[in-house]
């Protein structure tokens, strides 16, 4: 079993801007607010808060004057964001892991795949530097045997998505651009 880390391809496609204020403007409380600022540290659902009208827009990445809109890119930790074409390939073997939640993009719909789903880390093998609490870098991550197709992990706070090889093959068979998946799992939080 292969786990990958997703991350983002670099700086060379364009990544999704959305005001995430949208969607706090419904949740009430300062104490509310700040838990789905981090929504993806505590595992919350955003479906509730959510509805059609919520749009974003791609503008290249900080420094670049250009660059292609990307199929598959993380949106925010524990958030991917998928064009329409990696939502047809991907939307049936990742949607019992997560939720789909629809952003109209210059005209067409794009979706925010939030994952809610974690899967605990192998603590006699995995090793991570923690300072105040915050997890600051992840020096090995293994994890158990697991069914799960895409997740997340409370060992590094809810912020990297991990996925299995089946995945893989259907981003890489598909052609998706935007997103490295890395067979080293180990980051550094800086």
């Amino acid at each position: 079993m292969t786990i990958y880390r997703m991350r983002t391809n670099g700086s060379d496609f364009q990544e999704l801007i959305f005001d995430r204020f949208l969607y706090l403007n419904k949740v009430s409380g300062l104490a509310e607010k700040r838990r789905y600022l981090s929504f993806f540290t505590h595992n919350l659902s955003l479906q509730p808060l959510w509805d059609d009208s919520f749009s974003g827009s791609f503008k290249p990445f900080e420094g670049r004057t250009g660059g292609p809109i990307p199929d598959i890119r993380m949106w925010t930790a524990g958030a991917i964001v998928l064009s329409p074409k990696a939502y047809r390939v991907l939307a049936e073997a990742i949607a019992p892991y997560g939720e789909l939640l629809p952003v109209n993009c210059e005209g067409e719909i794009y979706y925010l795949f939030n994952c809610l789903t974690m899967v605990a880390a192998d603590e006699l093998i995995s090793q991570r530097s923690v300072s105040f609490g915050a997890v600051v870098s992840i020096e090995k991550l293994s994890f158990p045997p697991t069914d799960a197709m895409i997740f997340k992990t409370d060992y590094d706070n809810g912020y990297s998505l991990y996925c299995q090889s089946a995945l893989k093959v259907l981003i890489d068979q598909h052609g998706l651009k935007g997103m490295e998946l890395l067979e080293d799992l180990s980051r550094s939080f800086d």
